[in-house]
């Protein structure tokens, strides 16, 4: 009787998964081929519908085609589309206007679906989310309750619904930044160079901000790629403070040259905002950087700060004196005009917000309750936003939307703290350092202005907590 021989299972298993491999490459290159053809017809078809039934107009459509075109392009390179984000996102005024796509969506969403897409073929994982990630969808979730809840039982005559939902959307698109860089930023070396890059878009923002000078409000403030003052003031603040902790742990001498031309350049484009928010925030930035990291340093921050008054520019000392002014013929002191504007919006808001301390006014709506109050009484004196994060949080979502803002702040803070004690270099824990820094920072612009939202403001903000998470990720996975 004849025995048939098998292969043993050593030399079967390896051939097996060789055939597996080239069978989903072959698959994989197919499937790419088929999606390609697709996403080219649709574009060809939306733009015969566009130029024939809708009577768009050549240049538009040209700008839609490029548009698409470099969607396409960072897709394709999601990795590319990453790294150039936080040197993008503080110019996103400067883009081109593109009919139908809005550029922070598209440099966002193109590279992150690209990267989702890519992964999902070679069946690998593709999304992370660390300690932030459910915290962020807490938020947002409670975004979405107030944005119900506004449609559902509208405080102000005619809650716009549609628009508030396209607000809640874009709002919540930096936050898609922080689960674009904890997923796609892994290891020592991705966190080294998309640091810098975070820097060069300090560099390149504080030198257009030099090079315009006072370019707003009548030529007496620096407004830079922005558009205005204090929200620049903000940018500029924010990242001062991650590039100081930067470099006090930077080892070449390059380096340390580079990041401190960073911390100048930014400070000299502040003093040109003349923004008090910023003054304070990069202040107490700059504290906690030095308390964190070096005595000497922190000593020498201290004597000058206390002597401030002998050597900072005049345009910063009238700027904050002027927050109050003298009336002629009394000798009382009373608030300037843009401070008397905001103090009564907050007023306002704070008187509807007892009204509603639970439920708040729905999302949005306090800056609709304020402009109607404008228009219907004819008071030029309030100021047609909150001008103040946490007062929007409260009047719009209740007591609760204000404390899921604050445990937001305070996790950032934590993952700060962690950060710093699982940190195995001494780069990681000074970008850890950078991480705290720019949260008291961002808390401290809250306070002064509606920023937490903003894609320019604190799009590269969840960047650099992405970047903290996966060092944190990485001391978790070291072996013991």
């Amino acid at each position: 009787m004849k025995v048939e021989r098998h292969a043993s299972p050593a030399v079967t298993v390896p051939r097996l998964r060789g055939s597996a491999r080239r069978q989903a490459r072959q698959v994989s290159g197919v499937l790419i081929a088929f999606a390609g053809a697709a996403v080219a017809l649709v574009v060809i078809g939306v733009l015969v519908v566009l130029d024939y039934r809708m009577g768009q107009a050549p240049h538009r459509l040209v700008k839609l085609a490029l548009g698409l075109a470099g969607m396409g392009a960072i897709t394709l390179r999601p990795r590319l589309g990453a790294f150039v984000l936080p040197v993008l996102i503080p110019f996103l005024d400067w883009l081109p206007r593109i009919p139908v796509l809005n550029a922070a969506n598209l440099l966002v969403f193109g590279a992150f679906a690209g990267w989702i897409f890519f992964r999902a073929v070679a069946g690998q994982p593709a999304v992370r989310s660390g300690r932030l990630g459910p915290v962020l969808g807490a938020f947002i979730g409670v975004t979405v309750l107030g944005l119900i809840r506004g449609a559902a039982m509208p405080v102000i005559g005619e809650y716009p619904t549609g628009v508030a939902a396209l607000i809640l959307f874009r709002s919540t698109v930096p936050f898609l930044i922080y689960f674009m860089g904890v997923s796609m930023m892994q290891g020592a070396r991705d966190r080294r160079w998309m640091s810098a890059m975070l820097i060069l878009g300090l560099l390149a923002e504080a030198g257009v901000t030099i090079m315009l000078g006072h370019n707003g409000w009548g030529g007496t403030r620096a407004v830079g790629s922005f558009g205005q003052p204090n929200d620049l003031g903000a940018y500029l603040a924010l990242f001062i403070c991650v590039a100081a902790a930067m470099l006090l742990g930077a080892r070449a001498w390059w380096g340390r040259l580079i990041l401190a031309g960073a911390v100048a350049a930014g400070l000299v484009g502040i003093v040109l905002t003349l923004s008090r928010g910023a003054f304070l925030s990069v202040a107490v930035g700059l504290l906690f950087v030095a308390l964190r990291s070096s005595r000497v340093t922190a000593l020498l921050l201290l004597v000058a700060l206390a002597t401030s008054p002998l050597w900072v520019p005049q345009s910063v000392k009238d700027r904050i004196s002027s927050t109050q002014r003298e009336d002629e013929g009394s000798d009382e002191a009373a608030l300037d005009k843009s401070n008397q504007m905001r103090l009564n919006a907050w007023q306002l808001a704070l008187d509807i917000s007892k009204q509603h301390i639970f439920d708040g006014v729905g999302y949005g709506a306090l800056a609709w309750y304020l402009q109607d109050t404008r228009a219907q009484e004819g008071r030029e004196d309030i100021a047609g936003s909150a001008h103040n994060t946490y007062i929007r949080m409260l009047s719009e979502m209740g007591v609760f939307g204000l404390l899921a803002f604050l445990w937001l702040l305070w996790r950032c803070m934590r993952l700060s703290f962690e950060g710093v004690r699982r940190a195995a270099s001494r780069a990681d824990r000074q970008l850890a350092v950078a991480l705290g820094a720019a949260t008291l920072s961002i808390a401290i612009s809250c306070a002064f202005g509606d920023r937490f939202f903003e894609i320019q403001n604190t799009g590269n903000f969840w960047m650099l907590c992405a970047l903290v998470q996966d060092q944190v990720i990485e001391s978790r996975e070291r072996p013991a």
